[in-house]
């Protein structure tokens, strides 16, 4: 549910606090390779036909098209299939826009406008549903915002310092919206349950706001206190950021590695190895680490 009134809290940062490194480097091995031809400007992987395997999906931005490479196991990739776009570009995302437990495609190029595509079965999925915005968009993300059963956008713009909500009515109708002020140069968005009410809650990352370039976040209870906590990497001064979630939304900086070697390019929290507790992974150029953290 939106509250009238809110005012987006800032997260700092500057900190006192002191900061530990833990760090585990652990190797991988490249197992499958798709190669191709074309330009892909993002990806995501999701199944998409049931079956219970990862496939992959890409946008191709010199055929204006996206591509679905399906998983026929082992890490086998040998089928793919294109779908024409208006407007490829930065984000692909998914989600069940339409309550039928099939994973719909959601796509957005920074234009006015993004696509919908709808999984009507077997990896097959509608014509592309064009969707337009009063701005640019520069993220998206997708929750139920008002508490409807029924997914909604929530957009940060390129061209203005505002979030917009646009409410989705009825099946495939997004004609009502909101909008909220937040800090300049809106760049990211997450939507995550940080208050621990049953409402979701709207992080935006911003350029150069409090000195700091968020290039990548991901959520996880990383302290397991049951409550949900921010990673995020900071590619100007190469630190890795949790944000401790304390209590109802009160959030905690410490820097857990003050002088990563190299660009992180993306970060993801998951429990690797079984024991319970969340550790951070971060990509760079040239390797996967994973930071254990215990707190």
């Amino acid at each position: 549910m939106i509250r009238k009134g809110n005012v987006p809290k800032q997260i700092s940062s500057s900190s006192s606090l002191s900061s530990s490194t833990i760090t585990t480097t652990i190797t991988t091995t490249i197992t499958t390779t798709i190669t191709t031809t074309i330009t892909t400007t993002t990806t995501t992987e999701v199944d998409v036909n049931g079956d219970n395997k990862l496939d992959i999906i890409v946008g191709n931005i010199d055929q204006n098209i996206i591509t679905i490479f399906f998983n026929s196991g082992n890490g086998i990739f040998n089928n793919h299939t294109n779908y024409p776009s208006a407007d490829i570009g930065f984000k692909i995302k998914t989600a069940d826009m339409n309550n039928d437990n099939k994973s719909d495609i959601i796509i957005t190029g920074g234009s006015n406008k993004f696509g919908l595509y709808y999984n009507i079965g077997n990896g097959t999925f509608t014509s592309e549903k064009i969707i337009l915005t009063k701005l640019r968009i520069s993220d998206l993300a997708i929750a139920d915002v008002n508490g409807d059963n029924k997914l909604d956008f929530i957009i940060i713009s390129i061209d203005e310092s505002i979030v917009i909500i646009c409410f989705q009515t009825t099946d495939g109708l997004f004609d009502k919206e909101a909008t909220f002020e937040t800090f300049p140069y809106p760049r990211n968005i997450l939507v995550v349950d940080v208050t621990n009410d049953n409402m979701p809650d709207i992080i935006v990352t911003h350029h150069h706001q409090n000195t700091c370039l968020y290039v990548n976040i991901d959520n996880g209870d990383v302290n397991h206190d049951n409550k949900p906590d921010i990673v995020h990497g900071d590619i100007r001064v190469n630190t890795i950021t949790v944000y401790f979630n304390t209590d109802n939304g009160t959030l905690t900086k410490r820097t857990i590695y003050s002088a990563w070697p190299r660009e992180t390019t993306a970060i993801a929290v998951a429990d690797i190895n079984g024991d319970d507790k969340m550790e951070i992974i971060v990509l760079d150029e040239y390797s996967i680490s994973a930071l254990s953290i215990y707190c």
